[in-house]
């Protein structure tokens, strides 16, 4: 702040850095000597202490000393500016380098306070790292303690143990003499005589064996004498001769003692074994814990290998160790046994890895060495690839895994030995797949080469299903209890499938031939998955997926190829001028079909076909039975209704180039013909479409334009966000029910034509007398007198006798010679007779119907002789003139 003050009150102006500039350049160009310099430094000593002028006040001093003076808190841009500061005197120039090294060397020890502060931390931590030593050191000491008691502790348990051991041999010792103590007694006291001095000697002598092997307990007697004072004899008693009353007391005395000596005896013999029993139950369950060391030094040893005899009983007792560890997790360093058990289970696993990746790789080898040793003749190898060569020698070669493997595989409901059982799937499908891979490829090349499409997809799933099985077979030798799971054998079927997958794959891109798809489908669908793939089952089912596959590419090729021949041959076809020949194509046909006798063969009906129609129902017969019900759908909606749009269009270009009638029959002929040949396919003709409408967006944009809707009004039903959600709009085309719609449609037009050839002149005659009429009843009275049509009807010049007559007879010749030859083209078209019944009936009854009109108005305006002379034959000979015409 000082310097900041300073700054402030003498400004660094232009004069002031002139001034300098002077007198630097002054005193470059007039150095001082010495003798200036020393003269100098004494006139500055004596003007050091001048006083302030009196007109110079103490507070401009102060501010004078505060503006030029250093702090030494101010940071380094700060003391850069105090450097720069002007002095006036000798005093402030002492003190601002007074208060600027202080500054300084407060910098300087800065540096090393922070330094002080950071061993000072670490020497903190370093301190607590020694603390945690030291509680860890103190916890190793109890935990050492505590094993030492332990130690103790079972080794007075192994002294008990011993000690009952002891007891066990001293209780045998006790219950012979016992034994012939109590038959002594008994003896004595069923015959009441025991005078003899022998018999006295002998109960002594069984005495003294009792408290000599008693003196041996620690708990029982000292010695002979004690054993005498607890059966309540003495010497006396036992040294002369025994009668009498005397004797039977001592005999009473005797007994009472021996049942003493017998219950304390008894009751040491139940402790003993209750600690027996103890012992051996404390023995079994430490028996796990001692395996550890006999496991180990097994597995650890140089001599044992997975072939050992003695590997598969270690590997079972292993596995039981690990099995009752984990069980009793309370018992003292079951953690610490599991692990170093675990270990031991991870090196036994892994020695059966290797050794079956040995064993594998070893009886590959040596099929391939027989193989190399056949002088190279792979044509004849590949062809016996099911022979004992690839399979028999191989399942020879690795016999000794199968009891390894069936171990593996009882115990696979273990985590640890599932793995091990599929690694050993894994290496089992890698060995096999080197060896049998080339053999397959080399087959299946060789049937790519002279087979065609469909001969090639059979042949090739043949080959596949009689390898598969043998693979399957073999796979179950070694794997009994994994062969039923499809995806254990995956690794070794699905190469060997792709290897076919990818030889037909660019044949069928390259297929154009609808019969040769549809032929494959049927192989795929039919011989392959429906037949023989159901009736191996399970050995085949890793051939599923990849045929499946194949089978899906075979419809998409299909479905697209169909599509094509839709749009190029049927909705794009170009008729030729023999297509359009009609009706004369027809009368060739007729011409054929009566020169055959009933011995010959039929004749091709397709000819008189239009060829859009013959390839129409000729592709949706091949694609019936070859595409899912959905796709032939869509495609045989597709195909109906470009077939009824190309019949439509040829039926215009014949009624050009022969006549309307003609192109009407060949519509109606040939819409016959696809709505009868449609009709087995037990399909609904119809597809739905969505699509999305967006109309209503612009009409929404437009009112927000115009200000009559707001864009963020989002509560509103006219929302933008609303407004423009999308429209789903669902439109249904239904094939069939438009042929129906044409047909028909065709056949009233027909139906029309035809009538009006033939009784057109009674339509107008009808016609003309409606509208006379009609104009006579909305007329006045007056017109009606004055007009000219007030006339009776048979003085009109269109309504004479003699002008009906001539109609009249011009419809009795049309019936008579037009509608025969309508009926000639009728049959021509429509062989069908009681199809040409069902078109005929609606023109008889429209030119029945015409005749009654007719016969009404002249029986109504006209006279009997006028009647005569018209004409008209009745209706009922007219009815047996028309159906004689079918």
């Amino acid at each position: 702040m000082a310097a900041k003050m300073s700054s402030a009150t003498l400004p660094k102006s232009g004069p002031v850095e002139e001034a300098r500039t002077f007198t630097q350049t002054w005193e470059q160009n007039a150095p001082l000597t010495e003798q200036s310099h020393d003269a100098i430094s004494l006139l500055s000593h004596d003007v050091a202490e001048r006083p302030f002028p009196l007109n110079v006040s103490q507070e401009q001093i102060s501010g004078q000393d505060n503006g030029f003076s250093v702090s030494p808190r101010d940071n380094a841009s700060e003391d850069s500016g105090a450097i720069e500061a002007v002095l006036v005197n000798t005093h402030q120039f002492y003190k601002w380098f007074t208060e600027l090294e202080s500054a300084m060397k407060s910098e300087t020890d800065e540096k090393y306070r922070h330094y002080e502060n950071t061993l000072t931390e670490s020497r903190l931590t370093c301190d607590d790292i020694l603390h945690q030593v030291d509680e860890t050191l103190h916890l190793f000491n109890e935990l050492q303690l505590q094993h030492e008691a332990v130690a103790t502790k079972t080794k007075s348990l192994h002294d008990d143990c011993d000690r009952l051991m002891v007891l066990s041999h001293l209780a045998t010792m006790v219950s012979e003499p016992l034994q012939e103590v109590t038959t002594y007694f008994v003896n004595g006291s069923s015959t009441g005589r025991i005078s003899d001095d022998k018999n006295d000697g002998a109960l002594r002598d069984n005495y003294r064996g009792i408290g000599g092997v008693m003196s041996f307990n620690n708990n029982g007697f000292r010695g002979t004498s004690r054993t005498y004072n607890l059966l309540g004899l003495n010497g006396s008693s036992t040294t002369g001769r025994i009668g009498g009353e005397k004797y039977d007391g001592a005999l009473r005395d005797n007994h009472r003692g021996i049942g003493r000596v017998m219950r304390f005896t008894m009751e040491e013999l139940m402790e003993k074994q209750r600690l027996i029993e103890f012992t051996e139950a404390l023995r079994s369950k430490l028996n796990y814990f001692d395996e550890l060391e006999n496991i180990a030094t097994n597995f650890y040893s140089p001599n044992m290998s997975v072939g050992n005899g003695h590997f598969l009983p270690l590997l079972k007792r292993l596995d039981e160790c690990i099995s009752y560890v984990e069980s009793n997790p309370q018992f003292a360093e079951s953690s610490v046994y599991l692990v170093k058990f675990r270990q031991l289970q991870s090196r036994a696993l892994g020695m059966i890895r290797s050794h079956i990746l040995s064993v594998l790789k070893s009886a590959s080898s040596q099929v391939q060495a027989v193989i190399r040793g056949s002088g190279g003749n792979t044509i004849s190898v590949s062809e016996g690839v099911e022979a004992s060569l690839i399979y028999v020698r191989f399942k020879a070669a690795a016999s000794e895994l199968k009891p390894v493997l069936e171990e593996i595989e009882s115990r696979s409901s273990r985590k640890e030995y599932a793995q091990v059982l599929a690694e050993c799937h894994r290496l089992y499908c890698e060995q096999r797949l080197s060896l049998v891979k080339s053999i397959v490829h080399q087959r299946i090349s060789e049937f790519s080469k002279k087979e065609t499409l469909p001969s090639l997809t059979r042949s090739g799933c043949a080959y596949l299903i009689q390898v598969c099985h043998l693979e399957h077979q073999l796979f179950d030798h070694f794997f009994p209890s994994s062969s039923e799971d499809v995806l254990n054998l995956a690794p070794l079927i699905d190469p060997l499938c792709t290897y076919l997958y990818d030889t037909l794959r660019p044949k069928l891109i390259h297929e154009a031939h609808l019969d040769f798809l549809c032929e494959l489908v049927d192989i795929l669908k039919v011989e392959v998955l429906g037949e023989q793939l159901n009736k191996r089952g399970e050995s085949l089912a890793g051939l599923r997926p990849t045929l499946q596959r194949i089978l899906a590419d075979v419809h998409e090729r299909l479905t697209f190829r169909a599509r094509t021949h839709i749009r190029d041959e049927i909705a794009n076809y170009i008729p030729t001028d023999e297509d359009l020949d009609y009706p004369a194509k027809l009368g060739r046909t007729a011409e054929i079909v009566s020169g055959t006798t009933l011995n010959d063969e039929n004749p091709d009906v397709f000819k008189t076909w239009y060829p859009p129609l013959e390839k129409t129902l000729s592709c949706l017969s091949k694609l019936y039975r070859s595409l899912e019900p959905a796709v032939f759908t869509g495609l045989a909606q597709e195909a109906v209704e470009v077939c009824s749009t190309s019949i439509q269009k040829a039926s215009k270009l014949i009624a050009k180039r022969s006549t309307p009638m003609d192109g009407q029959l060949f519509l109606i002929k040939h819409l016959l013909i696809l709505r009868e040949q449609i009709a087995p396919f037990d399909i609904e003709f119809s597809v739905t479409y969505k699509e999305l409408d967006f109309s209503h967006v612009l009409e929404h944009l437009r009112r927000i334009l115009r200000g009559q809707a707001s864009l963020f009004d989002w509560s509103r039903s006219t929302s933008l966000a609303r407004t423009l959600s999308p429209r789903v709009l669902e439109s249904q085309i239904d094939a069939k029910k438009d042929l129906e719609r044409n047909l028909k449609a065709t056949c009233e037009e027909f139906i029309m034509s035809v009538t009006k050839v033939v009784v057109d002149p009674m339509l107008s005659f009808v016609t003309k007398v409606t509208a006379v009429k009609v104009a006579l009843s909305s007329g006045s009275q007056n017109q009606k007198a004055d007009s000219i049509l007030a006339k009776p009807l048979k003085n009109q010049a269109f309504a004479t006798p003699e002008k009906v007559s001539e109609l009249v007879q011009k419809v009795a010749e049309a019936i008579q010679e037009e509608l025969p030859r309508v009926m000639a083209k009728m049959k021509l078209y429509l062989q069908n007779p009681s199809t040409r019944t069902i078109l005929f009936k609606p023109i008889k009854t429209n030119i029945v119907e015409a005749h009654l009109q007719v016969y009404s108005l002249i029986k109504t305006e006209y006279s009997a002789e006028e009647i005569q002379g018209i004409g008209m034959v009745s209706i009922q000979d007219l009815q047996v003139q028309l159906d004689g015409l079918l």
